[in-house]
């Protein structure tokens, strides 16, 4: 992003200000309280809609006035190449407080939007940052550049405090070990259901053994409905059509069926308990499954979000590190100054101490106030 214009109307102590940026790197220079910070908290307005570190949006109208507007001209890269957008927001002050009335975003003049959260939404895709890490990473705050100069091998260390990346490590210590929770539970769930689905088939062999006895329980009273029209059809001749011992032995095998069936309605009833039994506990472990399935699908759709949350802290990271890389360049070089300043003003003193009348630079004369 290069900047290249700034409106501010009634924003701060500013009734109408036009900044004009050039191309590279532009110095503010002013004495305290001349606004030098002020068009800095307009450029972060109009970017995000609020400034850091202000208690809403009331501080930033002007004294007196009612409408605040910003607008900041800059040039972004997108897919097709560099373009240039434009940005206004405008605060009022009513009698219910200050609140943002409008936003709009152009592209190359044409308006893209003018519904605050699709402009925001516009303006986080084209800097790549939030707000709260162009906070850290474009203020210095007093004292911060003597911190940097004397950290020595802990420079990174304090670079990522003063952008607040620790916040980032964190976050990522916390989806890891949430990510690990989540990874325990699906594996106890999975086994859970590998035993469930052990218990089935168990369930299924007693049911099949169940269907045995039912069809042999049928032939037995097919025997023996037979074996009862056979004796019926003897007690009805009043003398016997054949031999005494025919009889008696179809008396002994109407017991002995008899006797045989009774047993098999008691086994019958011991299978329709147990049956009974059965069902009850396949209901209870068709309903836990469906449960646990259901459990899996949630932690999959966790663990799926997890994954694409890491994705975005990662990309911020990433992100992240090319700001440090900005901020070491800018230390170097703020460092390379220093040293020439340093240089000069030991030459300088040095000059003083011999008696130099003339300045080796410009030639004046070496008066105190000139050197």
């Amino acid at each position: 992003m290069i900047l290249s214009r700034l409106h501010l109307s009634n924003f701060k102590n500013f009734a109408d200000k036009k900044v004009r940026f050039s191309p590279g790197i532009n110095v503010l220079q002013g004495p305290n309280g001349s606004g030098k910070t002020t068009i800095l908290e307009g450029i972060e307005f109009a970017l995000f809609g609020s400034v850091s570190g202000k208690m809403g949006l009331e501080p930033l109208v002007k004294l007196g006035e009612t409408l605040v507007s910003v607008e900041l001209d800059f040039q972004a890269e997108e897919e097709n190449g560099q373009r240039d957008f434009t940005i206004a927001r405008q605060l009022l002050r009513g009698e219910s407080g200050t609140s943002s009335t409008q936003t709009q975003l152009t592209r190359d003049g044409v308006d893209i939007s003018s519904r605050k959260s699709a402009v925001d939404d516009a303006i986080l895709q084209l800097l790549g940052i939030g707000h709260s890490a162009y906070g850290n990473s474009c203020y210095i705050r007093q004292g911060e550049i003597r911190a940097l100069l004397e950290a020595g091998k802990d420079r990174e260390r304090e670079i990522d405090r003063m952008l607040g990346l620790g916040v980032f490590e964190d976050a990522w210590r916390d989806l890891r070990k949430v990510e690990s929770d989540l990874e325990r539970q699906a594996a106890s769930a999975n086994e859970d259901l590998i035993k469930a689905r052990a218990e089935m088939d168990n369930l299924s062999s007693v049911s099949k053994e169940l269907t045995e006895r039912m069809e042999e329980k049928v032939r037995i009273e097919s025997e023996m409905k037979s074996a009862e029209e056979k004796l019926g059809d003897l007690t009805k001749i009043d003398v016997p059509a054949g031999p005494v011992g025919d009889m008696l032995r179809l008396e002994k095998a109407r017991a002995a069926q008899q006797q045989k069936i009774q047993s098999m309605e008691d086994q019958l009833a011991q299978l329709e308990d147990k049956v009974e039994g059965i069902n009850d506990r396949l209901l209870e472990m068709e309903s836990e499954l469906l449960r646990r399935r259901n459990r899996i699908d949630s932690l999959t759709e966790e663990r799926q979000s997890l994954v694409d949350r890491i994705a975005k802290v990662e990309d911020e990271a990433k992100r992240g590190e090319g700001a440090t890389r900005d901020i070491e360049i800018q230390v170097y070089r703020l460092e390379a100054m220093l040293e020439v300043h340093k240089e000069l003003i030991s030459t300088l003193s040095q000059m003083e101490v011999r008696g130099d009348a003339r300045c080796p630079i410009c030639g004046s004369e070496l008066t105190k106030e000139h050197a």
